[in-house]
């Protein structure tokens, strides 16, 4: 019976996803790249922090016709994000998530306001699941 509910409750994570505030606590929430238009993470930039860091970990890639799941551990990452303001509805460009810093990608000299983190990825017959945090700095 409990592991019945685990199971409705994470599908109804994956299904209907969630956003949460981030911080310079660096709090991770649950992502996957659903090509859905909605929003993977919410974060806020004060007037004296205006940079964002923002980190993918413990990654799975999911084939969308069978449903296999397998650990995502290489050393290419199909997947970029944006950042993009809640009110004025801007959006950077997308970063990738395979340069410099490997799963990681930084925005740097951000107006103050809040904004919401898109993760998209390449592969139109796979989804990527995970952890995403964000750091403001």
């Amino acid at each position: 019976m409990k592991k019945s509910i685990f199971l409705l409750l994470v599908g109804f994570l994956l299904i209907f996803g969630f956003s949460t505030q981030a911080s310079a606590d660096n709090q991770s929430t649950w992502f996957a790249t659903e090509e859905d238009s909605r929003w993977n993470m919410t974060m806020k930039i004060t007037g004296t922090e205006k940079d964002m860091q923002i980190n993918l970990e413990d990654l799975w890639k999911v084939n969308k016709a069978t449903g296999e799941s397998i650990y995502y551990a290489s050393d290419f990452l199909p997947l970029d994000g944006r950042l993009c303001n809640a009110s004025t509805g801007d959006c950077t460009q997308y970063e990738s998530f395979q340069d410099d810093n490997f799963g990681t990608i930084e925005f740097t000299n951000m107006k103050p306001g809040t904004y919401r983190l898109e993760i998209i990825d390449w592969e139109p017959e796979y989804t990527y699941q995970g952890y995403v945090s964000g750091k403001v700095n």
